[in-house]
């Protein structure tokens, strides 16, 4: 957890910390408390250099635009 005041940079960090896993083919999930802070950390990420088809977004009434779950819940 990166605690900072607005503005610091802790999305840009984030955005070269997960840039890092995707060039290596894994999977990242980055969460937000805001749905407006969602399309606002994407254009962050694309504009750090993460290819916009690699990102996709899940909320309560919107699901992954590729057609496929981007995570399973499971239990016994």
């Amino acid at each position: 957890m990166v605690y900072s005041p607005t503005g610091s940079g802790k999305t840009g960090l984030a955005a070269f910390i997960t840039e890092g896993y995707v060039s290596r083919e894994m999977r990242v999930m980055f969460c937000v408390p805001y749905t407006i802070l969602v399309n606002q950390t994407a254009a962050k990420f694309t504009e750090y250099g993460l290819p916009e088809h690699e990102i996709s977004y899940v909320w309560r009434d919107h699901s992954s635009p590729h057609g496929r779950p981007l995570f399973k819940w499971g239990g016994i």
